[in-house]
């Protein structure tokens, strides 16, 4: 187990990232810079009148600053939970395309996103030792599609055993407790292929894999440690 103050520290650097996302939102509402596209999800046409124009740039400004602000409290709040108790086990990630392994494990090529980046950090709750919450943000890359806990060692690819929120504007944060539909895996018997208590004592045996439409497979990767 981690003193409580490792989970302060995620704390903090989730609020440094939402901080950073602030700012960009304060840029996009000058008009200093321009809103991702994958935020706005509006179709362009031609021929718009300058009062449609208008319009949807407010519209466009408003659904960004919605999602954004959304994601960082969310992620904050679960943050925040970590450090309820007083220890928890954090675990913690950078993820990359290097990490990414092809099917087989024959192809030593980089087969995910060269250019995209990730943070996880995965955290246990104090007196609930069925449940999972975790914080995951991207950088760089394009809409992500699906997230997932899988379970192998670095270097192997293995099967999913819990299923993440798709970081989808670059933040994901949830926790997950055992039995809710939809989140562990389970086997033909209806048994999950992990518990909670088995990712926490041995993150080294699984890794979070973001997955987009131009890697189905797998953009980024990172294998899970002890934080700290």
């Amino acid at each position: 187990m981690i003193p409580s103050a490792a989970a302060q520290q995620v704390k903090r650097r989730v609020a440094a990232l939402c901080t950073e996302r602030s700012a960009t939102l304060r840029k996009i509402a000058h008009g200093e810079t321009s809103v991702p596209e994958r935020v706005t999800n509006i179709p362009r046409r031609r021929g718009r009148t300058a009062p449609e124009r208008s319009i949807l740039s407010r519209i466009i400004k408003t659904r960004a600053m919605i999602a954004v602000g959304a994601a960082c409290v969310g992620a904050l709040w679960i943050a925040a939970a970590a450090s309820a108790g007083h220890t928890n086990t954090v675990l913690t990630t950078s993820l990359n395309g290097r990490n990414e392994v092809a099917a087989g494990a024959k192809d030593s090529r980089n087969v995910g996103d060269p250019n995209a980046r990730g943070e996880a950090y995965v955290f246990g709750i104090d007196n609930d030792p069925t449940t999972l919450c975790y914080v995951l943000t991207v950088d760089k890359l394009s809409t992500a599609s699906a997230a997932h806990i899988h379970e192998a060692a670095s270097g192997a690819n293995g099967p999913v055993v819990l299923n993440l929120a798709a970081p989808g504007d670059g933040t994901a944060a949830d926790c997950l407790t055992q039995g809710e539909p939809g989140k562990f895996t389970k086997d033909a018997n209806g048994v999950p292929l992990t518990t909670v208590a088995e990712i926490l004592a041995n993150p080294e045996n699984y890794y979070v894999n973001v997955h987009n439409a131009d890697y189905p497979g797998g953009a980024i990767r990172g294998q899970l440690s002890n934080f700290g």
